[in-house]
């Protein structure tokens, strides 16, 4: 089967804390192995940046939950970063989306943010 290639999150400028579209992941789309690739290309990014997924068909805000993208936490930290970054998971969600948090910690405003420039998911 061919590769599958959405933007799942364009770029996050001038916003605060966005969410993006859901996507449809490997598992609605019967692809066999779950195997799914995230690139993320940032300009000087600070918030924590999560992939969430879902095995709901028609899913409500409280169906999601994170991706482990490190093996670790449930998001990936961003202190002022500019580079092209990529993560590999695997899975059989039916739904993927994108979120960026730049309040976490009560104290970044959006000036000095900078920004997810696209975030990509392959499969």
């Amino acid at each position: 089967m061919a590769k599958l290639s959405s933007v799942l999150l364009p770029d996050t400028a001038g916003t605060l804390n966005p969410t993006g579209e859901q996507f449809k992941g490997a598992g609605y789309r019967n692809v066999g192995n779950g195997q799914h690739t995230v690139q993320v290309i940032t300009t000087n990014c600070t918030g924590r940046f999560y992939i969430e997924g879902t095995l709901a068909s028609d899913p409500a805000s409280t169906d999601w939950f994170p991706i482990q993208l490190d093996g670790a936490t449930d998001f990936i930290q961003f202190t002022a970063d500019t580079g092209s970054y990529y993560y590999t998971f695997t899975s059989n969600l039916i739904w993927v989306r994108a979120r960026l948090d730049r309040t976490y910690d009560g104290v970044l405003t959006l000036g000095n943010s900078g920004s997810l420039d696209q975030v990509l998911l392959q499969f």
